[in-house]
């Protein structure tokens, strides 16, 4: 058990927030060990921060971080928790990447949204014309998605919101050598199970679920199956992502 005194400014646990994984949700059920900060309006950094609120500064895609901006867990092992680093509970969720991908793609995909995925046939107002162009509009955010992997910049070609919400989930979990920095990767569809076992192996209560949860959901998601072509680009962009959900999550049974 990792020993953590609830009122010391040491945080019991590390949680990396994964872009269209159910980060409100989590935020909600962690509380109130888990500390957040203001991530939108006066953003904090973390010279100016304690130690508990560290974890919500980095799971903010707007800190900056340079070279370290999508490799967040060996950030966080390397400059902000090395003495709790090895005994500390790591955990992230793992959404099935196709199902990600296609989240991202509605989020980023509608009018007025930053990201510059915006396309003419996503402001169309009648629902079966938009329907109508969605191969097109998915076949266009994958070109980014590639254009964001050959840039050498973090904010470029596409922006820095566009970039961190179609970011491969792997890289931001390992270190160069190709080794996994969290002590427990779940599978998004057992959050309950993996949030009883890290408040257990803290000693910790699990805090009682909300009786409504906030959930963000996109009233402007169609429905949409994409091709063989389009799920082998997918598979491709996300190759690693999909290796840890199918074969390296952690198994309750």
């Amino acid at each position: 058990m990792f020993q953590n005194d609830t009122d010391s400014a040491r945080p019991p646990f590390f949680w990396l927030h994964i872009k269209k994984s159910a980060g409100q949700s989590t935020r909600a059920r962690l509380h109130p060990h888990y500390v957040t900060v203001d991530r939108t309006h006066r953003i904090q950094n973390f010279p100016d921060s304690t130690p508990r609120e560290w974890n919500d500064i980095l799971n903010n895609y707007r800190v900056p971080l340079g070279r370290w901006q999508f490799r967040r867990a060996l950030y966080a092992r390397d400059f902000l928790y090395k003495d709790e680093w090895p005994a500390m509970p790591r955990f992230a969720f793992s959404r099935d990447p196709l199902d990600r991908c296609l989240s991202a793609f509605f989020y980023l995909d509608k009018p007025g949204r930053r990201g510059g995925v915006i396309s003419r046939g996503a402001m169309i107002p009648f629902r079966p014309l938009r329907q109508a162009a969605i191969g097109y509009r998915f076949d266009r955010y994958l070109r980014k998605i590639e254009d964001v992997r050959a840039s050498d910049r973090n904010d470029a070609p596409h922006g820095l919101h566009f970039a961190t919400h179609t970011a491969a989930m792997w890289p931001d979990i390992s270190d160069d050598a190709g080794t996994c920095l969290l002590s427990h990767v779940f599978d998004l569809r057992q959050m309950e199970l993996g949030l009883a076992l890290i408040h257990d192996l803290c000693g910790l209560p699990l805090p009682e679920r909300p009786r409504t949860e906030r959930v963000n959901e996109n009233k402007r998601r169609l429905e949409f199956t994409p091709t063989r072509r389009q799920i082998t680009k997918v598979e491709q962009l996300y190759e690693q992502d999909f290796v840890l959900h199918h074969d390296r999550l952690h198994r309750f049974d």
